[in-house]
């Protein structure tokens, strides 16, 4: 995920079927420094532009009445598919109470940050276009401080895990080195009864204890490194 200082340089898209309205609202947003800003016409176009530019894109501008869907249909569909916080402000000549309980509904990733009626104050606009792209910024930090924290309890299990693994492996080798010990003790001290039982039966008595050994510990992908 691309975190961007400069506010001037966090991406903007303005999603508009009136050709001047989208002009209007660049121009205001130019003007005011903004640097990286994107234009769509209708909803497939913003969902193209969104899905290149979903790392620089901080706040999507949505029109509620675009001519293939609206405002709401991409909004939900960013709340699906969106990997990372983005702030919505809709922009819509036709307000309705239910739109409105909609849009202002909790989303991950999505952030609802204002709903702005036409005609629209320009210096209103500045000021909510402002406040969403320093709000997403820190949702973005925190997102990634997050994600950072995840991998780190993450590495640490897993040193933890090996670690538990290397005790494992130590104990096998440290009974299967008594096990070695007790059998050649056994060798030296009781030749005559071991030349009964004959040198095949104590090699399998050998190996039994052995896979004993691998089972009880539940190891058995070290045996290459025990015998290595």
């Amino acid at each position: 995920m691309k975190i961007i200082d400069d506010v001037k340089e966090r991406g903007i898209l303005i999603v508009d079927d009136d050709l001047g309205t989208r002009e209007a609202i660049r121009y205001t947003l130019k003007t005011d420094g903004y640097l990286k800003i994107f234009l769509a016409k209708n909803g497939a176009e913003a969902l193209s532009k969104l899905a290149e530019k979903e790392n620089e894109i901080y706040l999507a501008l949505l029109d509620l009445r675009l001519p293939d869907m609206d405002g709401m249909q991409i909004f939900r569909h960013l709340s699906n598919v969106h990997k990372y916080p983005i702030g919505v402000i809709i922009i819509t000549g036709y307000p309705s109470v239910t739109t409105v309980i909609d849009f202002f509904k909790p989303s991950d990733n999505v952030i609802a940050s204002g709903y702005i009626e036409k005609p629209f104050d320009l210096e209103l606009l500045k000021n909510e276009v402002r406040e969403t792209l320093e709000n997403i910024h820190r949702k973005r930090l925190g997102y990634l401080n997050t994600s950072a924290d995840m991998v780190h309890k993450e590495l640490f299990n897993i040193k933890t895990n090996i670690n538990n693994l290397n005790t494992s492996a130590d104990v096998f080798r440290n009974e299967l080195s008594d096990i070695k010990t007790d059998i050649n003790n056994l060798l030296r001290k009781q030749h005559g009864f071991l030349r009964e039982l004959g040198l095949e039966v104590v090699k399998i008595l050998l190996l039994g204890l052995l896979v004993f050994a691998l089972l009880y510990f539940g190891i058995g992908d070290f045996l290459k490194t025990i015998i290595k």
